[in-house]
């Protein structure tokens, strides 16, 4: 008698009803979805990272020290005196909340380093909630942290 391989026949598996391996994948997938989107649902309906606040906060990176300084040694000054006459009548008219909000600057020593430049622009913004970042007038490649908006 031949063996069962060598006759060419194959007997099927026996099929048990219930969870099988592709319908397991297939529930896994549509359970992971469900619950990704139901997580991600309630951030599309939050109000911004400022809402909360009562001002305007813009963050400045800036070289205070170090090689490239010389750019930065009037910019305090300057951002004192454009705050100053922002803030003058009130601030900015925020349709959102029906009132006018005051302009804060908050400033941060890059050292003229890019790679500290870049981390302080990020905490600016994952950390102080800044509404937005403000770098020189020149390369973003010199001061990346200004660039991340």
């Amino acid at each position: 008698m031949k063996n069962k391989k060598e006759s060419g026949t194959h007997e099927k598996p026996e099929r048990h009803e219930g969870l099988n391996r592709p319908n397991f994948i297939k529930k896994a997938g549509v359970t992971a979805a469900a619950v990704g989107l139901s997580s991600s649902i309630p951030n599309f309906f939050k109000p911004a990272w400022g809402a909360g606040r009562d001002h305007i906060l813009i963050g400045r990176p800036l070289p205070i020290t170090g090689p490239v300084s010389v750019f930065a040694q009037a910019t305090p000054w300057v951002d004192n005196k454009a705050v100053a006459e922002m803030n003058k009548d009130g601030g900015f008219y925020i349709k959102e909340y029906d009132k006018k909000l005051p302009v804060k600057v908050k400033l941060v020593d890059t050292e003229s380093d890019p790679t500290k430049a870049g981390d302080l622009g990020s905490k600016l913004i994952l950390n102080d909630n800044v509404d937005i970042n403000v770098c020189l007038l020149y390369s973003c490649y010199r001061e990346p942290g200004g660039c991340c908006m």
